[in-house]
């Protein structure tokens, strides 16, 4: 994946999605998406969300139940193209949990 001094930037599906996700079988995140912003000009806007995944069980082989084992951000540029939004120019990156701080830019 290309970096940008913001960080990695994603530039097809598989690097939008992997970003921690694979980390386990059975993945499942606390909330979808938190924090999220959109700000929406004409047909670009501007997308902000994190996501922090917690252990739920204790069949997990590194982390105690109830840990928090992700936090990531992404944040960048969607364009509607023929009624269908798409990523155009993200950016992610680690999201230390915080109920205020917004990290990108």
């Amino acid at each position: 994946m290309p970096s940008t001094s913001a960080g990695p930037t994603a530039q097809t599906r598989s690097d939008v999605f992997p970003l921690e996700c694979d980390r386990s079988p059975d993945p499942l995140s606390f909330v979808p998406s938190f924090k999220d912003q959109i700000d929406g000009q004409g047909d670009t806007a501007f997308l902000y969300f994190e996501c922090h995944d917690v252990v739920l069980d204790s069949d997990d082989p590194t982390d105690p139940p109830d840990a928090i084992v992700t936090h990531l951000y992404d944040a960048g540029t969607i364009r509607n193209v023929m009624s269908t939004w798409l990523f155009q120019e993200m950016h992610g990156g680690t999201a230390p949990l915080s109920v205020s701080q917004i990290y990108y830019p």
